[in-house]
């Protein structure tokens, strides 16, 4: 599936009652992958049903819930509109349904964890509705199988402006590009597909935040990173001794032999030098959209084209999107508060350790121990930290 989806505490404690989040724990990786499925189409949706059906998982449902299930899910098959609706702030949000989201509510997923006789027993595991069980229980199985096996890297969550929860980290792709996300995984009420309330969804378009950057391109990250702490005059904890501080903190994580093999010994200092030519030019503030200043030093490459643009917004976040003439898409945008820069930092340091991305840890140390060292200080006549 390339959908992704979440289970709300509510949803969380149920499974955690019925004993399911410890069966979905001890799969092993070929039982976790045994019925998943990479792309869905409405034609396997037909064909979940009639598997459903024809191996008899079907026959433990009462008659109306039967009727109830297939009928459902074959209209689903025939492209007929429906929607997920989530109560935010700003007021009901409609999204349309996709096919994977019919695969994961048939229950076909959970042939993984759950035995015939339990498939559709909502009732045994205490929960309201067939469909808010076999939602739940598959989007726990995504939950856990888009992890399992591989460090991913290390996320955070931060709670923001009317309670949203968000969650971010800085990791890369299988081919060691860095990639930052965030994601609004906040539990608001929601409505599945067919109208039933249920404590799970699936992250739309409207949750998710992305940076596709280019290959090696956390150093770049790493620098703006430090000229906004130093811009706003903030004190990560991570930074609290300068490269000391990192340094421990890298070794107390553990490179992975990948990261180890890659590992660059000797300093190369004239290199470092020049990734620090925009120091001096402070990042620009953006205000409703509108840029203070149009020189754009700190930027990102992208792999899509173009690349990010870094910027201070209202609130004194650091805002990394896209720039058209002198007007940033802020909405758009992946944002840390000045609260995330500790674990922006760790994040990036971890990824870079845990051999992710092409920048090894040394790399990103090199830059620390530079931006602290006294030729920084002399040449930008920069305030010692104290």
């Amino acid at each position: 599936m390339m959908e992704t989806y979440m289970v709300y505490p509510n949803g969380l404690r149920k499974l955690d009652q019925a004993g399911i989040t410890t069966r979905i724990e001890a799969l092993r990786e070929e039982e976790l992958q045994k019925y998943r499925m990479p792309a869905v189409s409405l034609d396997d949706i037909r064909r979940a049903v009639g598997r459903m059906e024809g191996e008899g998982h079907l026959r433990n449902l009462e008659k109306h819930e039967r009727n109830e299930y297939k009928q459902f899910l074959n209209r689903a098959a025939r492209e007929e509109d429906f929607y997920w609706t989530t109560n935010r702030k700003g007021g009901k949000l409609k999204e349309r349904a996709v096919a994977e989201d019919f695969y994961l509510i048939s229950g076909l997923r959970n042939l993984a964890v759950l035995q015939d006789s339990e498939l559709f027993n909502y009732k045994k595991f205490n929960f309201e509705s067939l469909f808010e069980f076999t939602g739940t229980v598959g989007s726990a199985l995504e939950m856990v199988s888009k992890t399992n096996g591989w460090q991913y890297g290390l996320p955070w969550s931060t709670i923001r402006e009317n309670k949203r929860k968000i969650s971010s980290i800085v990791t890369s792709d299988g081919a060691g590009e860095m990639r930052i996300f965030q994601q609004d995984i906040t539990p608001y009420e929601t409505t599945d597909p067919f109208g039933k309330r249920v404590f799970y969804r699936r992250l739309g378009i409207a949750d998710k935040k992305a940076v596709e950057a280019s290959p090696s391109t956390e150093s770049y990250l790493l620098i703006s990173i430090l000229k906004y702490v130093e811009q706003l005059g903030l004190k990560p904890d991570i930074l609290d001794r300068g490269a000391v501080t990192t340094n421990q903190y890298i070794t107390n994580i553990g490179p992975m032999e990948m990261a180890k093999r890659y590992k660059i010994v000797n300093k190369d200092a004239e290199s470092i030098r020049t990734l620090f030519r925009t120091w001096e030019v402070p990042l620009p503030t953006v205000s409703g959209g509108k840029v203070s200043d149009s020189k754009f030093a700190h930027f990102i490459p992208s792999t899509s084209g173009g690349g990010y643009n870094l910027c201070i917004g209202e609130n004194n976040e650091l805002v990394i999107g896209r720039k058209i003439r002198n007007e940033m898409d802020v909405e758009n945008s992946v944002v840390f508060l000045p609260d995330d820069t500790d674990n922006l930092i760790k994040s990036l340091l971890y990824q870079a350790a845990r051999g992710l991305g092409r920048t090894t840890e040394r790399q990103l140390l090199d830059i620390i121990e530079y931006r602290y060292s006294s030729e920084i200080k002399d040449r930008y006549k920069l305030a010692a930290r104290k």
